[in-house]
């Protein structure tokens, strides 16, 4: 099975199945993802508008271009086996066929219609996903009524990618953030929460 880089369709699936609880506020239903994820979470917040807030723990932006970059010896590769995982992972055969398709992966265009808070939480040393993506997608999403970047330094001990070298420190900010802006949003009156598709 080759994976969807349409993620908005398994966020609506989500969303669909948690507003059959009654123990889920439906205001308060947001999407938090870490490295692809950070591909993934944006993507979805901008088409699935039934969302409260939306973080990108890690901002991959362009994930094509990561690859091409590892393609060419640049960057960090998380596992020894890295391209026979991806191929297994999405379903190629060709690692030709797959760099043209991970172009696909960019959020260019996309960030734009994110219409909720935005956190993007990404490491200063992060040599999986160059802190520039972070900056990109910050400048880019112009629709959010709240959108934070936040970067995490060696100072911190959470340079790395995903905050992985100081977990705690990153994840206890990113729920944090989460709270506040939950909060923030149940104390607006209700005609100025934004619609919800």
């Amino acid at each position: 099975m080759i994976f969807s880089t349409d993620t908005e369709a398994w966020a609506a699936a989500c969303v669909d199945y948690l507003l059959t609880r009654d123990d889920v506020d439906p205001a308060a239903i947001g999407l938090a993802g870490w490295s692809l994820g950070g591909y993934y979470a944006p993507r979805a917040a901008a088409f699935v508008k039934r969302l409260a807030l939306v973080v990108a723990w890690g901002a991959n932006h362009d994930w094509g271009a990561v690859q091409r970059r590892r393609l060419q010896r640049e960057g960090e590769r998380p596992v020894p086996h890295y391209w026979d995982h991806v191929l297994w992972v999405w379903g190629y055969d060709s690692l030709e066929e797959f760099i043209e398709f991970a172009d696909q992966v960019n959020l260019d265009g996309i960030v734009e219609k994110i219409t909720v808070p935005f956190l993007i939480a990404h490491g200063a040393g992060d040599r999986q996903i160059p802190l520039e993506y972070a900056h990109r997608s910050y400048a880019q999403a112009v629709a959010s009524p709240k959108r934070e970047l936040r970067v995490f330094t060696a100072e911190e001990g959470a340079t790395e990618h995903i905050g992985l070298d100081h977990l705690p420190h990153v994840s206890t900010f990113i729920a944090d953030w989460v709270a506040d802006t939950l909060a923030e949003r149940a104390a607006r009156p209700p005609q100025f929460r934004g619609t919800r598709a």
